[in-house]
C-alpha cells in the first residue's frame, strides 16, 4: 500500500516540507524492506525503473509515495517515489543522502536527492537517469489519468 500523503496546507512552503518529511519516512521504510531483502538495495536505473513526470496541470494535496515493494511491481514511479528509493540506497551504503524539494512554480514540486560528503552537498536526480513512462502498463489513477506514484 502506498504512503499516503494527504493534506492542505496555506502555503507552499509547508507543502514542500509535508513532502520532504513524507518522502524520508517512506526511505526509512524501504531501507527495512532492502535489510530484509538485499538483492533488491540497488539503484533505480539498475532496478529497471522508469519515470512518470507529472502533466503540466497536475497539483494535488493528495498524493501516494510508494515504497520499495510496490515499485519493484510497477516499474514505473513519480519523483517522491523514486528519490525514496534512492535515499534508502545509498543510506543503506553509508551515505548521508536527504530529501531535496525544488519548486517548479505554481504549487509544483520536483523531488531530488541531496548528498552530503566532504563537507559539501551534492543534488542527484535519479528521475533523470531513466526513461520516461509512455503511459502503458502502470496501474492508472482514475481521477488525474496519470501513474498512482
Amino acid at each position: 500500500m502506498p504512503f499516503i500523503l494527504n493534506c492542505v496546507s496555506e502555503s507552499y512552503g509547508d507543502m514542500a516540507k509535508l513532502g520532504a518529511i513524507a518522502v524520508n519516512a517512506v526511505a526509512e521504510m524501504n531501507i527495512v524492506f532492502f535489510r530484509n531483502n538485499p538483492r533488491f538495495a540497488v539503484p533505480a536505473l539498475q532496478a529497471g525503473f522508469m519515470y512518470d513526470p507529472p502533466p503540466v496541470h497536475y497539483r494535488t494535496h493528495n498524493h501516494s509515495i510508494c515504497q520499495a515493494p510496490i515499485l519493484i511491481d510497477r516499474k514505473v514511479g513519480k519523483c517522491d517515489s523514486l528519490t525514496a528509493w534512492d535515499i534508502a540506497v545509498r543510506r543503506i551504503n553509508g551515505q548521508n543522502a536527504f530529501c531535496g524539494i525544488k519548486p517548479q512554480g505554481g504549487g509544483l514540486f520536483h523531488v531530488v536527492t541531496f548528498i552530503r560528503s566532504g563537507g559539501k552537498t551534492i543534488e542527484f536526480d535519479s528521475s533523470e537517469q531513466l526513461p520516461r513512462f509512455n503511459g502503458s502498463g502502470c496501474q492508472v489513477n482514475g481521477t488525474d489519468h496519470h501513474c498512482e506514484c
